[in-house]
């Protein structure tokens, strides 16, 4: 479907941003530092509006169009093939290295867990340090760690909770804090279908990448399973050829065009703040009414789960309420 002609795009803002600045809406006619301060304007309207504090209120809005889909399938030990090693190198007979075992990965072999260090190939590993006896032709366990990268335009969950996918197991996965999850860990190592999650920031940038999150899992998955959930998106600049349409569509053009206008008379028009914020307050109430009657009438049973478990709706949980018999590890949910 090709986009509403009604939407607008970069050029428009860039227009209409021109003309209030005294350049003129003839953009071709910019000097090369008109059409830069411009850009800056258009991107500064585009991080107010899609990150705004709702009129009347100190709190952030979140819009539902910024919400998205994300699927994460969870990994379980890898143990196809055998070991051998020569000091700190350790080479896998039959199967392949997976791309994890140096990033999520520890080596177990004999009861014996092993750092690795890095991995070389498909079928070479480096340990952190050399075995006290050599592998020759042994079985292992490489285990994953419980943690997976979350996607790079995450900007925070927008569920309750993880679902498994319809073909998995009956259940959900609840948020709790990063320190619960540790604490859980350090006391129960069984592994089995995740029941609790945490965020944690992954510290470091680099030049073309700025910071990331992962997500921790308890218990660590015993087997493979498919989780689905809804999260907060980060979006990219805007541009007259690549990516001319801002997200929101034509439905909040207009308020986006007033966000711009704004920054413009902060950043240079700073006379004309007092004159532009209230239109710019008036449209963005306009759009967020409209996003909020995209909410569901019904959210769901609101009943007493006090004296149950889960029951295809809520659950009542502790945190530490796990129960293990004979090595197996059995939770409230």
């Amino acid at each position: 479907m090709s986009e509403s002609t009604l939407s607008l795009g970069y050029r428009d803002f860039q227009k209409e941003v021109g003309f209030f600045l005294g350049y003129g809406r003839t953009y071709t006619s910019y000097t090369a530092g008109q059409v830069s301060l411009i850009d800056d304007i258009i991107q500064g309207g585009l991080r107010k509006f899609y990150h705004p504090i709702e009129p009347g209120t100190n709190q952030h809005y979140e819009w539902k169009f910024l919400k998205a889909p994300t699927t994460l399938t969870t990994i379980a030990s890898y143990t196809t093939g055998t070991v051998t090693s020569s000091s700190t190198s350790v080479t896998l007979a039959v199967g392949t290295w997976p791309s994890w075992a140096a990033t999520n990965g520890k080596l177990v072999v004999n009861g014996t867990r092993y750092t690795i260090a890095s991995r070389t190939s498909g079928s070479i590993i480096v340990l952190s340090s050399a075995p006290s006896v050599a592998f020759a032709g042994d079985t292992f366990e490489l285990e994953h760690n419980g943690n997976y990268d979350l996607p790079d335009d995450w900007n925070g969950w927008a569920c309750k909770y993880l679902t498994f996918q319809p073909e998995d197991l009956e259940g959900r996965v609840r948020f709790v804090p990063e320190e619960t999850v540790r604490g859980l860990r350090q006391i129960f190592d069984t592994r089995q279908r995740p029941v609790k999650a945490a965020v944690r920031a992954k510290i470091g940038t680099t030049s073309t990448t700025g910071q990331r999150f992962e997500l921790l899992l308890h218990p660590i998955s015993d087997d493979v399973y498919t989780l689905d959930g809804l999260y907060n998106v980060m979006l990219n600049k805007i541009d007259p050829t690549s990516l001319p349409y801002p997200v929101g569509g034509m439905s909040h053009g207009d308020t986006i065009m007033e966000a711009c206008l704004l920054v413009a008379a902060e950043k240079v028009m700073t006379s004309l703040i007092g004159e532009r914020k209230p239109i710019y307050e008036e449209k963005l109430m306009q759009s967020i009414s409209s996003d909020k009657e995209k909410e569901p009438d019904y959210y769901g049973y609101n009943g007493d789960n006090s004296e149950g478990g889960f029951r295809r709706g809520c659950c009542r949980l502790t945190d530490y309420n796990y129960i293990k018999y004979e090595g197996v590890l059995y939770t409230g949910d």
